[in-house]
């Protein structure tokens, strides 16, 4: 459930310049730095570091042009030559710690890697300098931003997804807790993170004749951080601080950077988005149904003995939590079922009003939705 907890993290963390307003100026952006990228496969005992104007760059021993570091490739020159990051980076000045790294360098075993330069563009769509942004082993396969989004644009967006916006705690403006109403879409230099949904919520029943929507999340990242990966489920609602509510039948797609071939990689994506209809799969249906049939414990005794032993929460906030699933806005879910019981946590931890607890017994809401299962 981690990554259902992410959209949020990605709001508070990431600087605004990675925050994109709409989805064409990332697309956009993603574009333009593919287009300005080369990947060059060399033994790491080619590079040379210098600091003449000041900053650490990196070129080829022969000479030539000059690269920057960003805060991740330096990171990987840093653990290639067997040195910490805080220590290159903090505890030497820049002449000693080019000179350090430069005689490193040269005594690397197995330096075969593949080094991507090329730029980076930022939500205002400013594109800097070239820089080195990342080292890969020769074998990683890269899929690209751009790319990806494409995929997005063509099976995603068509059907009914958009980019998640807020759908409660916003002002009349429907703006975010930092006070704008950028829907979740994040890109940087290491990765990029999405969030689609559908903006109106399924005819069909949910749990509880309630009915839910559908949401995707995309990940990807083009310097070798993380997988390729999407996450797709119903829900509830998103809140003005990206917290997800109400996650349920979640299912995750994980693609490594492995292969011979990035087409072979975005083909099993585009087939995990081709699975991304509006409507809800009779299978979802029946697994929301279950978990409105589904009993948790037979008395609120037992369900609070079991939200402390089993889920870890607190006596105090087990009975708050059963007091809240009778509240008005959990009607039509069965007493005691599954449904019943994830329902009042995440209600009882909304009236908190405090967001470290709204993050976790999200979490904790939909662990007991799939116990049901």
């Amino acid at each position: 459930m981690a990554e259902l907890m992410n959209a949020s993290d990605q709001l508070v963390t990431r600087p605004a310049d990675e925050h994109f307003a709409s989805f064409r100026d990332m697309q956009k952006a993603a574009r333009t730095d593919q287009a300005n990228h080369r990947e060059v496969e060399l033994p790491l005992t080619d590079l040379r570091f210098t600091s003449l104007d000041g900053t650490l760059r990196v070129m080829r021993k022969e000479g030539g042009h000059t690269y920057g570091l960003t805060h991740y490739s330096f990171g990987q020159i840093c653990q290639a030559v067997g040195s910490r990051r805080e220590f290159l980076g903090s505890r030497l000045s820049l002449p000693v710690a080019v000179t350090a790294l430069n005689d490193a360098v040269q005594h690397v075993d197995d330096g075969a890697a593949k080094l991507l330069l090329g730029t980076v563009t930022n939500s205002r769509l400013e594109t800097a300098e070239p820089v080195l942004r990342a080292i890969t082993s020769p074998g990683y396969c890269r899929v690209w931003d751009a790319d990806l989004l494409n995929e997005v644009n063509e099976w995603l967006l068509p059907n009914g997804f958009t980019p998640a916006l807020p759908t409660i705690n916003t002002d009349a403006q429907r703006n975010n807790i930092l006070g704008n109403n950028k829907p979740c879409l994040f890109r940087g230099d290491r990765g990029t993170f999405s969030f689609y949904m559908t903006p109106e919520k399924d005819n069909q029943d949910g749990h509880g004749d309630r009915p839910v929507r559908r949401g995707v999340i995309v990940g990807n990242s083009e310097v070798g951080q993380r997988s390729l990966w999407t996450k797709r489920f119903v829900l509830d609602e998103m809140c003005a601080n990206f917290i997800i509510w109400g996650a349920k039948v979640v299912k995750t797609q994980r693609i490594i950077h492995r292969g011979s071939s990035d087409r072979n990689l975005l083909r099993r994506f585009r087939t995990e988005l081709r699975q991304c209809t509006p409507g809800l799969a009779k299978q979802e249906i029946e697994i929301l149904r279950k978990a409105n049939k589904t009993f948790f414990a037979p008395s609120t005794k037992e369900a609070a003995a079991r939200l402390a032993k089993q889920f870890g929460l607190t006596e105090a906030f087990a009975q708050q939590a059963l007091a809240a699933a009778t509240d008005a806005e959990n009607r039509g879910t069965k007493a005691l079922t599954h449904a019943w019981i994830a329902n009042g946590v995440t209600s009882a931890a909304k009236a908190t009003g405090n967001a470290d607890t709204l993050a976790a017994m999200a979490e904790v809401g939909g662990d007991i939705f799939a116990a049901a299962v």
